[in-house]
């Protein structure tokens, strides 16, 4: 719900609100698929004797997941009072004792409960509050306002992870599926809190954000429904590319193996194109994790967490990423109107070149917070200063710390002075290792940096596994809210004495975008430098927007 739920807009003539959880109150990630996850759960299995092998454990625990529900339904359906569709809910807990029985261990309940929770634990990346949720609730206790909660859910996990992130005060009764055996759509669900507490429908009003459990659900028993397209329209888990070229398809690529999404829409100006593509990359997904991949038009991104914007002409050889500048920006002003119609309300993530440039013109035409609105920067070229670094080091590129800023393009700047080596200054370091021409050795590495997009496509055309694995990392922080460190592309409000150009700097990357930059030290060759690097962006700005 976010930005939504931070204005607490809710309808006031209600006297009971009944929300949902996960997805409308709480923000949550969890990842069941990954082979460590069953590799420590089939050891955990085995200190009380339940000898698995982690494939084995994943499949049975499947499997009788599949039987419960199966058996649960069909009780349910057998139920005459109710005609339409059985939503069953199983106990989680009763899976994991199965478990045990299997191998021939007795497990009480608490064993299957902790084995559970220990499930749990090793599948959720993270578990938070929407920002803005608590002063809601609380806002709705003090004006007298009854409130349920009513989840899909299982007790074990829920009653904790509600009682950490402290809401559970703020409801009268709070209904979790897994007591009742039965989950939202089915009516049920819905008719045991009514009737437990004399809610009358016309009087109650349901808060929830998937449009078959939450709303649908509501709607069929005739209470009102707060969701759909009243609610925050972002859905945590999709993201959409727009432009199916080279960088594109390559980033799409990524971004299905992350794990990071659960849908991915593609768009380009050649529809077929990202039907193919689209095609082409969701063939792979039994090798990674479930996810819809799909080719769609402008009407299927608006609920995106991240829009994707590769859309461009590709750079020639001996053509500048400048030279791109009349093409791409007469595309943006194609694209960005369409997104701004359908009130995104994600984030901007632009990939096309000339990069800095092109987010300038994004964030002028969406009239989006400036945070809302980033560019892939030097992230890529950061990532090719710290390979060949660790190159010429013979050490782990990953323990390089050091930063190219200012434009992605010719006159971008290794910041070397604060460069690093694991927290060694970089001087020290390359004596270490029997380096002493710092000046050449620098000079050298900041050339070859700087020359690779070119001498790429000199040799095949085009540049984009490197900047796809860059799209993967960016996504990967303002998704999982990794507050990392990235120099992206965002506008400089006197920053080194510069302002009103995009330019690369090492910003804190968020769910939220970019939060703040962080005024990493320059000498005044590299500050010197930096100012010439973004007159050289404001020169090919004015005169753009001079001659159009």
């Amino acid at each position: 719900m976010g930005e939504y739920l931070q204005e607490a807009v809710l309808p006031v003539q209600y006297d009971n609100y009944v929300f949902d959880l996960y997805g409308t109150l709480v923000d949550i990630h969890t990842e069941e698929d990954f082979p460590k996850l069953w590799e420590k759960l089939a050891l955990f299995f085995g200190y009380y004797g339940a000898i698995y092998e982690p494939k084995e454990l994943q499949k049975r625990y499947a499997a009788l997941v599949s039987d419960c529900e199966r058996a649960l339904k069909k009780t349910l359906e057998e139920d005459r009072h109710y005609t339409h569709e059985a939503s069953p809910e199983i106990e989680i807990g009763e899976v994991f004792e199965k478990l045990y029985q299997e191998k021939g261990i007795v497990a009480d309940k608490t064993l299957a409960i902790h084995t559970g929770q220990f499930f749990r634990a090793l599948s959720t990346d993270y578990v938070r509050l929407y920002p803005g949720t608590q002063q809601m609730l609380a806002s709705l206790k003090k004006k007298d306002k009854k409130v349920y909660l009513l989840s899909n859910a299982q007790r074990i996990f829920t009653a904790y992870e509600m009682n950490v992130l402290g809401i559970t005060k703020y409801f009268d009764d709070i209904l979790i599926s897994s007591d009742y055996h039965t989950k939202k759509p089915d009516k049920r669900f819905f008719h045991i809190l009514l009737e437990r507490h004399k809610l009358d429908v016309s009087h109650s009003l349901y808060i929830g954000n998937d449009s078959r459990c939450d709303v649908g659900g509501a709607k069929g028993v005739g209470m009102p429904v707060e969701g759909g397209n009243h609610m925050s329209k972002l859905k945590p888990g999709k993201v959409a590319i727009i432009g199916c070229g080279f960088v594109g398809s390559a980033s799409a690529f990524a971004l299905m193996q992350s794990g990071l999404f659960t849908e991915m829409v593609l768009l380009d100006a050649n529809h077929q194109k990202a039907e193919g593509e689209a095609e082409d990359i969701v063939h792979g997904i039994p090798f990674g994790r479930p996810m819809q991949i799909y080719a769609g038009d402008y009407d299927d991104i608006a609920d995106a967490a991240i829009i994707v914007i590769t859309a461009g002409a590709n750079q020639k050889p001996d053509e500048t990423r400048l030279d791109l500048v009349n093409k791409n920006i007469a595309i943006f002003q194609s694209i960005i109107p369409e997104i701004t119609k359908r009130d995104f309300e994600g984030i901007l993530l632009i990939v096309a070149n000339p990069v800095d440039i092109l987010t300038y013109t994004a964030q002028k035409l969406s009239g989006y917070p400036e945070k809302r609105v980033i560019g892939s920067g030097t992230v890529l070229d950061s990532a090719r200063l710290k390979y060949h670094l660790g190159q010429h080091l013979g050490v782990d590129s990953r323990s390089v710390h050091a930063f190219i800023v200012g434009e992605h393009g010719d006159s971008e700047i290794a910041a070397w002075s604060s460069a690093n080596i694991s927290g060694i200054p970089l001087d020290n370091f390359c004596e270490m290792r029997g380096h002493y021409n710092h000046m050449e050795a620098t000079e050298r590495i900041a050339a070859e940096v700087k020359q690779s997009a070119y001498e790429i496509i000199s040799k095949k055309g085009a540049t984009y596994y490197g900047i796809a694995m860059s799209v993967k990392r960016i996504c990967e922080a303002i998704i999982r809210d990794e507050k990392s460190i990235l120099p992206i592309s965002t506008m400089l409000h006197g920053e080194y004495g510069i302002s009103d150009v995009v330019l690369s700097l090492p910003c804190i990357v968020g769910r939220d975008g970019y939060e703040t930059k962080i005024p990493i030290d320059l000498d005044q060759e590299e500050v010197s430098k930096l100012h010439e690097s973004a007159n050289t962006l404001k020169e090919v700005l004015s005169e753009f927007f001079a001659e159009n």
